[in-house]
């Protein structure tokens, strides 16, 4: 099986990439970090990767609105980076880095000709505050996305304060008849509603893909759950499985997304 490499994306304020490299190296794959001034400067080491990764935190403190200045920075390397998406490679951005796809346009790019052109936006929470908290997800059993592929409901922690999924009719539609609304927020038994939508994104959405599936932005951490004691109910989960009888696993649900990644390249 082919290992593929993998590019954390760092500096100016992002802040999760031990856990990000952690998780590629979990699930199989080599991993570096990679500060974004080399990656403007060196843009031709995207030629060395199979898998380019914007974590998250709060790059330049968020001041010009959470991933803009990244995502202005990056227009830069605009000709690479579309190379780089050409390819059969995966791209993923976790929070901050998913508002930096979506600033940049990469998320959704409903077409190849909206590509680098946003047609949506990541908004402040209705509730007025930054969100921390464990969510259950639901991973869409039809969308194409390669990185939720066969997850069906899991959970893993939010932190964010600017979370709610927006954009128009026309293109909330197209993600929905494309299959890319891949992760909606949903309570344990998978069902979606208004009570379990933490930051009020329209569809409670969670997570999107591009058309292709392999381009993934979500604004949940899945690095925060890639070990089963992680989870902040731990021991109450462990005493349930044992009184059935059931396994206690070694790792968390968040793992599978990168599993699914290396999968890919096998």
């Amino acid at each position: 099986m082919p290992t593929p490499h993998a590019l954390i994306i760092t500096g100016y304020g992002f802040n999760c990439d031990p856990e990000t490299l952690h998780a590629y190296q979990l699930a199989g794959a080599t991993a570096q970090r990679l500060h974004l001034n080399q990656l403007i400067t060196h843009p031709e080491v995207l030629d060395t990767a199979q898998i380019l990764t914007f974590q998250g935190g709060f790059s330049y403190g968020d001041d010009t609105g959470s991933g803009r200045g990244v995502a202005n920075r990056l227009r830069q390397i605009i000709p690479h980076l579309d190379q780089f998406f050409q390819r059969d490679t995966l791209t993923l951005g976790v929070c901050n880095g998913f508002q930096v796809l979506t600033n940049l346009g990469v998320l959704p790019a409903t077409t190849t000709d909206h590509r680098f052109t946003p047609q949506g936006a990541l908004l402040r929470n209705q509730s007025h505050t930054y969100q921390c908290q464990w969510v259950h997800l639901r991973s869409a059993p039809d969308s194409p996305c390669v990185w939720t592929q066969n997850l069906g409901v899991w959970s893993t922690g939010i932190a964010h304060g600017e979370g709610q999924w927006y954009c128009p009719d026309d293109v909330l539609h197209t993600l929905q008849s494309q299959g890319q609304i891949a992760l909606q927020y949903c309570n344990a038994d998978g069902e979606v509603s208004p009570q379990t939508n933490p930051n009020g994104s329209r569809q409670s959405i969670a997570g999107i893909c591009d058309p292709t599936g392999r381009i993934f932005g979500l604004m949940p951490h899945p690095e925060r759950h890639l070990h089963f004691t992680n989870h902040p109910q731990h021991t109450a989960r462990r005493l349930a499985l044992q009184a059935t009888g059931q396994p206690v696993p070694t790792f968390g649900e968040g793992r599978g997304i990168f599993d699914n990644a290396v999968r890919y390249f096998s």
